[in-house]
């Protein structure tokens, strides 16, 4: 279960279904599974990462809390690109 917060994570694959999640400190985040890219929208900017499994995609929306899965395992192992 992901707690209600003021940010609000908007998430768009391929398909058109959209879920929304609630989260911290993450305010967006959307995949580009065939180019294997994850945007995420953060209170400190835009940052667009580059080869991403669709398994860490999938783990980050799966996860109890996908800000600290979004800092453990994507923001400290990858490196952005930032686009806003």
């Amino acid at each position: 279960m992901i707690s209600k917060s003021k940010h609000k994570i908007l998430v768009v694959d391929d398909d058109p279904r959209i879920r929304e999640a609630l989260t911290d400190p993450l305010k967006a985040a959307g995949y580009d599974e065939r180019n294997r890219k994850l945007v995420v929208e953060t209170a400190t900017g835009t940052f667009e990462y580059a080869n991403i499994s669709p398994e860490v995609y999938r783990r980050l929306m799966s996860s109890p809390t996908p800000g600290s899965y979004y800092r453990e395992a994507i923001e400290e192992e990858f490196t952005p690109r930032r686009i806003k």
